[in-house]
Order: structure tokens, then C-alpha cells, then sequence
């Protein structure tokens, strides 16, 4: 048996090795089809490489973590959205902003970043990690409550401080995730229940009261932090599948939603408009700042835009010429009239933000810290999902780890700065949560001598007067 097991073994990894000389004969072919290719041809070259993208993507998502949600699995399948489906929609137009030759170079360092960054983040994860049991109703209750709370603290304060809207809706995202977690992570939780129907309407809670219209990121981070706490409670290869299909359906709601918004604000027709401009604009703004950076149009930063993280903390009276977020600086590749404005922004993907850093040798860097994060990150969510479940602690370990994956494509879409702002954002409330649990624990641990001595001692006047 142990070594019939042990072939098996050998057999998988040898499958592994050859599907991943695959991958990259992929991109090898899609290099030589973009550099060879005439002007006539490099469409094609694009259909190629987007397609090849979609694909990785959907396979590492399905494939990587076997039956739950991994954050390499949605860093895939997020790339392969930005940058595979964009690719097809922007091949299928007749004429578009960049060039069609620094389209194909953006298709090709796109698909090389996604296919290189998940072949280093591939790790063993067991076929099920189901845990013995799960948490106690107790603490898994006192999850609910808290978030139910702390949801009806944001609505108070979407109400009655507008102005706050954005942490407004940060807290009802954390509050969202924690009440899942909740009414998910206990034994007797089931897929298809009225905890489901309540974690539905407070999503479309989110999205109809929370949710300002732009920004739909932040409506698809929530749905990936809830599918994954679903992945890690019941563990299904269908479940996957089914957010595999359900993937178009949803571009579909959002691009309507978005040209309803336009309209309503506007009045103007939305005609020639698709509603998923937003979702090929980092592949878009991606061609336009390689045709920049091989035209000397401008200077990579080494590194000095990615300061503008630390800079969220530091007032501008004390760093007067702090570096702006990198969808502030590569306006000036899309709408160079609106540069500098303070309002207006775009995106050019994490491979987009690696090559503005460091020119062409971001592409090799990025691969390698980005892999190294992902592996980091799904390392931490295995850990937390084999962790003992003694209290609430436990179970918000596991929904910080579901938020952090569900995130990964604020990253895939703008880079650090988006990803890090919009989690610091959720933060506030999160740690709230977190200390009132911990409160709560420590008082219920030093509560418990007491009442074990003060049993005890009743005991023994009974039996005494006995």
C-alpha cells in the first residue's frame, strides 16, 4: 500500500512537471508569435496570449488548493480576467488608443507575470482539510452578534455622516466577513440554508446602500472573502466550478449597473460604451506606458512610487513632496490634459505598476516577491484552517485570512497602493471586533476559577449538612 501510495505520488509530480514545461512552452510561443508577428497579424498574437491567459487562470483557481479557495488560485484567475478577457475585448475592436504592437508587448508581460508568479506559488495542499470539528455555537454566535453590530454601526454612520461613506463602507465589509464567518463556521452550518439567504441580502446590502456606484472591486473582494469562508467550511470542487460559471453572468450586472450609473449622472447615451471599460483600462493604460517608456517618454521610479503606502500615514505638513498613488501618475499616459488634477485616475495592473518601478527588470522582480506573498499568504490560511478552534479568536484568524485572499484583486487590477489602502480601510473595524473578543475572552477565562472554586465549595457545605 505505501508503495502503491508512493508511485502515486511520483506520478503526480512528474504530471505537474510536464504541465508546467506546458505553461511556459505557452508563453514562449506567445513571445515568438508578438515579436515575429506583422502589423497585420499581431491581433491574432493578442487573441493567443489572452486566451492562454483566461485559461491559466481559470486552472490555477480550480486547481490550485484542490477543493478551497487559495489566494494564488484568485490571483489567477483575477489576471486572467485584467488581462486575458481585456485582451479579447480589445483585439476585437477595430481601432484602439495604443498601438496594436505595445498591446501584444502588455499582452505577452502579462500573460509571463501570471503563468511565472503562479508556477513559483504552487504548493502542496491536501485533498480535504477538514477540520475535526468545527467552532462551538458559543463563540460562533458571539461572531454573529458582533458583526450584526458593528453592521448596524455603519449604516448609522453612512447616515448620519456622509462624509464618512468610505469608512462607512470598510466597516460593513468587515462586519460582512465576520458574520460569515459566524454562521458558516460551525458544525451544523449547511450550504443551502437561511444563513445562506441572510449572507445574500446583506451583500446586496452592501451593494445597494453601501456601495457608491464606482469602485465595483470592492463588491467582487467581499463576494471572493465570502466564497472563500464557504470554500473553507464545506470544501467542494463544484463550488468552484459554479463561481467558474457564474463569472460572466456577474460582468454582465456590473457592466449594466455601470451604464445605468453613467446615465443617470449624465443623461448621455451610452452608446459604443460596453460597461466594462474600468476592466481593460490596467491592460489599456498598460500599452499605453510601454509605448511611454520605449518612446523616453518618462523615467521609471526605482522604487520610489511604492512609498506612497507608508505615505498613507504621514501628513503631507511633514512630507510636503510625498509620492502619489500610481493610478495619479500614469494619467498622464491616458488623459495627459487631466494629469495632476488630483481627481482623476487610472490603473495598469501589478505588472503594469512592476514595470513603471523598474522598467523591464520589474517583470522578472515581480514574479518572484509576488510569488513569494502568495505563498506566504496561502500558507497562513492553511495554517489558520488547521488551527485548534478553542474560542472566537480562531474564527476571526480564519476570517482575516478569507479577507486577505478575497482582496487579491484589488492587487491584480492597480498594484499595492489600491490593495493596501482599501485593506487598511478595513482594518478599524476589524480590530474593534477583535478586541472585543478578546476582552471577552479573558474575562470568561478569569470568571472561570471563580466559578469552578465557588461549585466547589457548595459542594462541599451540601455534603457537610449531608
Amino acid at each position: 500500500m505505501d508503495h502503491a501510495s508512493h508511485k502515486r505520488t511520483r506520478l503526480a509530480k512528474q504530471l505537474s512537471l510536464l504541465e508546467a514545461l506546458v505553461w511556459i512552452l505557452a508563453v514562449v510561443v506567445a513571445w515568438w508569435w508578438i515579436l515575429s508577428a506583422t502589423e497585420q497579424a499581431l491581433q491574432s498574437a493578442i487573441y493567443y496570449a489572452s486566451v492562454v491567459s483566461v485559461l491559466a487562470g481559470v486552472r490555477a483557481f480550480l486547481g490550485h488548493g484542490k477543493n478551497i479557495i487559495t489566494a494564488t488560485g484568485l490571483y489567477g484567475l483575477s489576471t486572467g480576467m485584467f488581462i486575458g478577457y481585456s485582451g479579447i475585448i480589445l483585439a476585437g475592436q477595430p481601432t484602439i488608443d495604443p498601438p496594436w504592437y505595445y498591446l501584444a508587448l502588455a499582452s505577452g508581460a502579462g500573460l509571463t507575470a501570471q503563468i511565472g508568479t503562479t508556477l513559483l506559488a504552487w504548493r502542496y495542499t491536501p485533498t480535504r482539510v477538514f477540520p475535526t470539528h468545527w467552532f462551538q455555537a458559543r463563540s460562533a454566535n458571539w461572531a454573529v452578534g458582533a458583526g450584526l453590530l458593528m453592521l448596524g454601526l455603519a449604516v448609522a454612520l453612512q447616515l448620519i455622516v456622509p462624509d464618512w461613506q468610505w469608512w462607512a463602507e470598510a466597516s460593513a465589509f468587515s462586519a460582512i466577513c465576520v458574520l460569515t464567518g459566524g454562521l458558516m463556521l460551525r458544525d451544523k452550518a449547511r450550504l443551502l440554508s437561511i444563513s445562506t439567504v441572510c449572507i445574500a441580502a446583506t451583500v446586496i446590502l452592501y451593494a445597494e446602500f453601501f456601495h457608491a456606484g464606482t469602485g465595483r472591486l470592492l463588491i467582487v473582494a467581499l463576494a471572493c472573502a465570502i466564497a472563500v469562508i464557504f470554500a473553507f467550511r464545506f470544501q467542494r470542487l463544484t463550488l468552484k466550478i459554479a463561481i467558474v460559471l457564474v463569472i460572466p453572468l456577474a460582468l454582465w450586472w456590473m457592466a449594466m449597473d455601470r451604464l445605468a450609473l453613467e446615465q443617470g449622472i449624465s443623461g448621455a447615451s451610452t452608446a459604443g460604451r460596453t460597461g466594462l471599460e474600468s476592466m481593460v483600462a490596467p491592460l489599456n493604460v498598460f500599452a499605453l506606458m510601454l509605448e511611454a517608456l520605449h518612446e523616453h517618454g518618462f523615467t521609471p521610479s526605482y522604487g520610489y512610487n511604492l512609498l506612497s503606502v507608508p505615505a498613507l500615514f504621514i501628513p503631507e505638513s511633514i512630507w510636503p513632496n510625498q509620492p502619489r498613488a500610481l493610478g495619479y501618475e500614469v494619467v498622464r499616459f491616458d488623459a495627459p490634459e487631466l494629469y495632476g488634477d488630483g481627481i482623476f485616475s487610472t490603473v495598469v495592473s501589478s505588472t503594469g505598476e512592476a514595470i513603471y518601478n523598474f522598467g523591464w527588470w520589474g517583470l522578472a522582480l515581480i514574479i518572484v516577491v509576488a510569488a513569494i506573498v502568495l505563498r506566504l499568504l496561502d500558507g497562513f490560511l492553511l495554517s489558520r484552517l488547521s488551527a485548534q478552534r478553542l474560542n472566537v479568536m480562531g474564527l476571526l484568524g480564519l476570517v482575516f485570512a478569507a479577507m486577505l485572499a478575497g482582496a487579491i484583486a484589488d492587487y491584480t487590477w492597480s498594484g499595492v497602493h489600491t490593495y493596501a489602502a482599501r485593506m487598511i480601510a478595513r482594518l478599524p473595524a476589524f480590530l474593534l471586533i477583535v478586541t472585543a473578543a478578546w476582552l471577552t475572552t479573558r474575562i470568561r477565562f478569569n470568571l472561570q476559577p471563580r466559578r469552578q472554586h465557588a461549585t466547589h465549595a457548595k459542594f462541599r457545605k451540601r455534603k457537610i449538612q449531608d
